[in-house]
C-alpha cells in the first residue's frame, strides 16, 4: 500500500510508513481532537474505530 500510494501521490512516504515514525499514538490524539471539535451530536465515534 504505501508503496502505491508514494507513486501515486509523488510522495516520499506512505501512511503507514508515517505512522511507524510518529506512532499511532500521535495520529489518534489528532482523530481525536478533531472528533471533538465536530458537532457534539454527530454520530461520529472514534473509539469505535481504533
Amino acid at each position: 500500500m504505501d508503496k502505491t500510494w508514494r507513486i501515486a501521490q509523488s510522495a516520499p512516504l506512505g501512511p503507514f510508513d508515517t505512522f511507524d515514525m510518529v506512532g499511532l499514538k500521535t495520529p489518534y490524539e489528532m482523530g481525536k481532537a478533531l472528533a471533538e471539535s465536530q458537532d457534539e451530536n454527530s454520530s461520529y465515534d472514534l473509539k469505535k474505530i481504533v
